[in-house]
């Protein structure tokens, strides 16, 4: 037993030894008096109990974020604040809940561990120290013999600190398109483009179209058949990729065959002449005339205005009942010259007509692309009275398509297009014979444009098929105002909106990197658990991390005279505490709680 006036230091000097005790208002050797205090409160995991439930809030928040905005673009998050701010701000609230949990937990075990069987003093340092520390967990590891609950606790702490920067993974922002309904292109629902004039007499005086739609022939005639020249249809496509849903539209379509074996052929071989009766006047000779000969001839089928399925235009116009528009713009046929056979002829006959497209277009990296399959229509009329203001207007057809979408046409713009075209598809190309004189060789000579670039071409039909394009997009170009204040009939353009898609930032959610703070998190509370539930099936005192109960309650006097010896150093602490076995008893016999050496 120490001597009360000694002044000799012991170490772990407990509150209370073999002395008598101090009782309350007695003075102590100092002079001041000490009142005994009522026994230390067991405590409580209430605030493990709200560090638990604050961790799985901030998880689950995090995940709700996350899910939130997965997939969705950079430019939705409206906050000043980035995502990896918040994300940051969560995380580092949810590392020091965790780093709480683990402290409190593995100090709870030292507590736990003494109070079930005799250990090396030196564990109760290794338990502190890893509830302390990273660095103390890991020398818990390295010494391993501090239990299995021990280890899981301080594993689960040192996985904490991977928890900050690795959630910095979680969301990444990859360039992925935007969609929205910004794209635009426009359509043809009517087409009056172009006058019939008459004078008061009735009697005709001029028919016209506009220079644009006669730019829009010269264009796919003269466009290469190989590549796009052709200008594209109006459209809007901010973004430069662009799609629409299939829509439909007045325009223009082609069709071309062969009518090489229904050519009639007269003559002799080496001088031969070559008939084709539906086009009048259509004729082709193989042989130099006068050093001249046929390279390429095209007429017309039928007459101007008198259209196969009609009556002829103008007593349709005179008598006002009919309308003298079918579909067909322009019928011609072409006879052109055989290089293989010079003997023989290719014969092509081709259809201009007014027809409603199918379309469906697309925007690639700024380059239109559009595709159009034509849909079979009927033909409607509806009079229109000459009046005294405009004598010339005519009347208004309407194509029908199956669902009853109507597409109107002048019978004034139908029938101007039509002597233009008629004038136009007509002629042919011959050949001059140049005499050796003069250079021996043949040149060529066209009645026109047109006749040129049919006789060049070399593909009829696909030159056709540009001048179609070509006049298609022309009608969707123009809108006209109002015709003479009928609002139905006016030349007619109508919007129809498309999808936009831009290469923007989205949120992309790496959900593999979310399985670690998950884990931590789940793991970090089942450690908490099972240390509650230890603790109280072991009845040790619930003291956790604090050191107060090291002095109040410290060594057996048995312990402290084997601690006798001066020990100065960390390592000579160690090597001694490590030698003596204790266990933690309760109050027994009227005395406190205190180690017990064994």
């Amino acid at each position: 037993m120490r001597d009360p006036e000694s002044t000799e230091l012991q170490p772990f000097s407990s509150f209370e030894n073999d002395a008598s005790p101090i009782k309350s208002g007695q003075k102590t050797k100092r002079g001041f008096k000490q009142r005994v205090k009522a026994p230390l409160p067991s405590g409580s995991w209430i605030p493990e109990s709200i560090c638990m439930a604050f961790c799985l809030a901030l998880l689950i928040s995090l995940a709700i974020m996350l899910r939130a905005f997965d997939g969705r673009p950079r430019s939705e998050w409206s906050s000043d604040v980035t995502p990896n701010a918040v994300i940051s701000a969560i995380v580092t609230s949810m590392e020091g809940c965790l780093a709480f949990l683990v402290a409190s937990g593995l100090g709870q075990m030292k507590w736990i561990a003494f109070a079930q069987k005799p250990q090396s003093l030196l564990n109760i340092e290794l338990i502190d120290s890893a509830s302390r520390s990273t660095c103390g967990r890991f020398r818990s590891f390295a010494m391993n013999r501090v239990g299995i609950m021990v280890a899981f606790g301080a594993f689960v702490g040192s996985l904490n600190v991977l928890i900050g920067p690795f959630s910095q993974q979680l969301v990444q922002y990859p360039l992925k398109p935007s969609n929205s309904e910004t794209a635009v292109l426009w359509l043809a629902k009517n087409y009056t483009e172009g006058r019939l004039q008459f004078d008061f007499e009735r009697q005709i005086l001029d028919l016209n179209i506009t220079a644009g739609m006669r730019s829009a022939i010269d264009s796919g005639l003269s466009s290469p058949l190989t590549e796009k020249y052709l200008k594209d249809p109006p459209f809007s496509c901010p973004s430069g990729n662009c799609t629409w849903d299939s829509y439909r539209s007045l325009g223009v379509c082609s069709e071309c065959k062969n009518i090489t074996n229904m050519v009639q052929r007269g003559g002799t071989k080496g001088n031969a002449t070559f008939f084709y009766p539906p086009a009048r006047n259509l004729s082709f000779f193989t042989k130099y005339t006068e050093d001249i000969r046929t390279k390429f001839s095209m007429k017309p089928v039928g007459e101007m205005g008198l259209n196969p399925l009609s009556r002829n235009w103008t007593s349709n116009l005179n008598d006002n009942k009919y309308s003298a528009l079918n579909t067909t713009i322009i019928q011609f046929a072409a006879l052109a010259d055989n290089k293989e056979r010079p003997d023989e002829v290719t014969g092509t006959e081709c259809e201009l007509m007014f027809c409603v497209q199918n379309l469906t277009s697309t925007v690639v990296n700024g380059i239109y692309e559009q595709n159009f399959t034509r849909i079979i229509s009927t033909l409607g009329s509806q009079f229109r009275p000459f009046d005294n203001y405009a004598p010339y207007v005519g009347t208004i057809s309407s194509i029908v398509t199956p669902e009853k979408h109507e597409f109107w046409i002048s019978d004034d713009a139908a029938l101007a297009l039509n002597a233009y075209a008629f004038n136009e598809f007509s002629g042919g190309a011959i050949v001059l014979r140049i005499p050796p004189e003069y250079g021996n060789y043949d040149f060529p000579v066209y009645k026109s444009n047109t006749a040129e670039a049919m006789s060049k071409s070399g593909n009829i039909s696909k030159l056709m098929e540009n001048v179609a394009s070509s006049m298609s997009t022309w009608m969707r170009t123009v809108k006209e105002p109002e015709l003479y204040g009928y609002i139905p009939y006016a030349n007619d353009t109508e919007p129809f909106k498309g999808t936009s898609s831009t290469n923007v930032p989205h949120f992309e959610v790496r959900w593999a990197w979310f399985i670690l703070p998950a884990s931590v998190v789940l793991l970090t509370v089942a450690f908490q658990i099972a240390v509650i539930i230890k603790s109280f099936r072991s009845k040790a005192k619930l003291w956790k991390t604090d050191l107060l109960p090291l002095l109040f309650h410290g060594l057996d006097e048995s312990i402290r005279e084997e601690l006798k010896e001066n020990l100065e150093t960390i390592d000579e602490m160690e090597k001694k505490a490590e030698k003596l076995t204790v266990m933690f008893v309760n109050e027994l016999d009227g005395r406190p709680s205190h180690f017990e050496l064994y």
